[in-house]
């Protein structure tokens, strides 16, 4: 439930799919129209059927529902940074569907542009006073402001759709590969064992507990409270980078559960 796919290659600039702005709206017929059939496919083909074998009380998430397909702006990455077909092994020319779940959880705005605007341009507003570099200007570590609190009610990664400038901004600071990204986020992730405990989803994942932890090699169980063990997933790649929009556009970053997924190469369905 609350699947989606993403599109990266040439294709998508080949068939006009939406990848600047509004890329999450509506209007865009190659977006719409694919997403639509996928989301047909889970259920004609796939046997999705609400309160039988769809188990979600409210059903899709309203971000999804109808259909969902995006696509990265390849043209957008800063230099150094690849696309999601060259992270997932593929070639930048080769044309790529990923399976993603973007309406497990709601697709999340984190701020206004305009706060972000003023952090980056003379370190003014509610993130610089966060980062406490009020009248300093950027570029800034923004990701030190979103990840707060992230992790509060939802373990594992997570996909950040970012506009190119944000992207630049970042390897401007340090991150010159989006896997930099990932490795950075996912190390502030840790929680003592005591705190994962208090999560839902690791009764699961771990058989009640009984299931050994990979980095200790010992039973989930018999951990100390102290280890630390990450709540961003197994590793970095837990989670997602997707540079959407132009440059020039309004400073914006969305997220939605999960990151790396299950990909297909398409080139041979044309």
């Amino acid at each position: 439930n609350g699947q989606g796919f993403i599109v990266s290659g040439p294709i998508a600039r080949e068939i006009g799919m939406n990848f600047g702005f509004g890329v999450f709206g509506p209007g865009n017929q190659p977006n719409k129209t694919i997403g639509r059939v996928s989301k047909l496919m889970w259920r004609n083909l796939g046997g999705a059927i609400p309160s039988v074998t769809v188990t979600s009380n409210f059903g899709d998430n309203p971000a999804v529902n109808g259909g969902f397909l995006i696509s990265e702006n390849a043209d957008g990455l800063p230099e150094g940074w690849l696309g999601l077909n060259e992270e997932l092994g593929y070639k930048k020319t080769d044309n790529v569907l990923m399976v993603a779940s973007p309406g497990s959880f709601f697709i999340h705005n984190h701020f206004m542009p305009g706060v972000y605007r003023a952090l980056q341009k003379d370190g003014h507003g509610a993130i610089a006073r966060f980062l406490d570099v009020k009248g300093v200007p950027g570029p800034h570590n923004w990701l030190e402001y979103v990840i707060q609190g992230i992790w509060a009610t939802r373990e594992g990664g997570f996909t950040l759709v970012m506009v190119p400038e944000m992207a630049q901004h970042l390897v401007d600071i340090g991150f010159k590969s989006k896997d930099d990204v990932y490795k950075w986020i996912w190390e502030r992730s840790f929680e003592p064992v005591g705190r994962y405990r208090m999560r839902g989803g690791p009764d699961f994942v771990t058989n009640g507990w009984t299931s050994i932890e990979r980095t200790s090699g010992k039973v989930w169980k018999e951990l100390p409270e102290d280890y630390m063990v990450p709540a961003g997933g197994q590793n970095p790649r837990a989670n997602m980078i997707l540079v959407c929009g132009n440059h020039g556009d309004e400073e914006m970053l969305h997220s939605f559960t999960g990151g790396h997924g299950q990909a297909f190469n398409i080139d041979n369905w044309k």
